[in-house]
């Protein structure tokens, strides 16, 4: 009885893990189909979309191409420059400039000459060893109220000592319009610039005549025709004497040095103006 009961139980068994094995092998191909399906979809997607995705460049094809490419020739070398040949005779830019341009002079410009308080003309400098004006002055004539008063002779002195002469000269003709009745027309001068000694002598300082800071001035002449000189107009109660002390004594608040017939015998036929240094200040006065 057993023995048919194990008979009969055997052939089912075996049935039934046949029909499991058919299963799983229908259900292992469907999952299979669906993913090629899937696979189908999408690239079907990107290829309506447009879109592909790169392919990498083979190293090789990349190579290849970089050696078909011909290289490009070599630069020529710069040619050297060329030295030209020396001529005869040449002569170099700054050599010609030196013999067409004349040196430049370094001189002061004078105010009193650009305003037209003194009628004068610029002199190259003088250099005659050590008597040596930078800026001199060839003065002609002095402007006063609009009326030239001349220099009896033109003479050479410093844009200073010229200006210094006008306002003197305009003080006198204030006296004289007063005490004559008469303009100031002429300015009888003497010594403007001279390269020697003080007082004439054989050694010694050098005069400021020999700066062109020093002028000698004999008298005046009016438009009346009145003279007032030295040495007649010195001493005495007229008024040609009393208008020469004028003009000494306003002479000594405008220059340094003012030496007439008081000082010595030297001074007695003029005047003598400068403006000379006197003490280390350079403020004091020398009035005789």
């Amino acid at each position: 009885m057993v023995l048919l009961g194990r008979s009969c139980v055997c052939p089912t068994l075996v049935q039934g893990a046949g029909s499991i094995a058919t299963t799983t092998h229908v259900i292992a191909i469907a999952i299979a189909a669906a993913a090629l399906l899937a696979a189908a979809v999408q690239a079907s997607a990107q290829h309506d979309a447009g879109f592909f995705l790169p392919q990498p460049r083979l190293e090789a094809d990349t190579a290849g191409l970089e050696s078909s490419t011909p290289a490009a020739p070599p630069l020529p070398r710069p040619r050297p420059p060329r030295v030209p040949e020396p001529l005869e005779n040449q002569v170099s830019p700054a050599e010609t400039e030196s013999l067409d341009t004349p040196p430049r002079l370094y001189q002061t410009a004078c105010p009193a000459l650009i305003d037209g308080t003194i009628v004068a003309k610029m002199l190259p400098p003088i250099d005659d060893g050590i008597c040596q004006v930078r800026s001199p002055l060839l003065v002609s004539a002095v402007n006063i109220g609009g009326r030239e008063v001349t220099l009896s002779t033109p003479t050479i002195t410093t844009c200073g000592m010229a200006g210094q002469l006008a306002r003197w000269a305009g003080r006198f003709d204030a006296y004289a319009a007063v005490v004559f009745r008469s303009y100031l027309t002429s300015l009888l001068a003497g010594t403007g610039y001279d390269c020697r000694p003080r007082n004439n002598l054989e050694s010694g300082d050098v005069s400021e005549h020999g700066f062109a800071n020093a002028l000698d001035i004999a008298g005046f002449v009016l438009e009346s025709g009145t003279r007032v000189s030295l040495p007649e107009d010195w001493s005495g109660d007229d008024p040609e004497a009393a208008a020469m002390r004028y003009a000494h004594a306003s002479a000594c608040g405008l220059f340094t040095t003012v030496l007439g017939p008081g000082a010595n015998a030297l001074h007695d036929d003029h005047l003598h103006l400068d403006l000379g240094c006197h003490g280390q200040s350079c403020t004091h006065r020398l009035c005789e």
